[in-house]
């Protein structure tokens, strides 16, 4: 398989680990957007639905927020204990 003088490098790999010639550099693109698109609404969402349930029960989600960073810390220091 030969490189076309018009495509690019990448577009020649493409082509070539695929074995098909529709295979573009341009798809790659699409995906990106289309994932960053999506994995924006995602965290848009997640976060309003976090600060609207946080207006609604503070103490609770304060509760659960020193309970989880005691966790960490306990965790944190069993691993450096069985490191050394």
């Amino acid at each position: 398989m030969k490189r076309n003088k018009l495509e690019s490098p990448l577009e020649f790999r493409l082509k070539k680990w695929h074995g098909e010639d529709w295979h573009t550099s341009k798809g790659r693109i699409i995906r990106d957007i289309v994932y960053s698109i999506d994995t924006g609404l995602i965290t848009t969402i997640a976060f309003l639905a976090g600060v609207s349930v946080s207006l609604i029960v503070t103490r609770s989600i304060l509760i659960a927020g020193g309970v989880s960073c005691g966790i960490g810390f306990l965790l944190g220091r069993i691993v450096v204990a069985l490191l050394n």
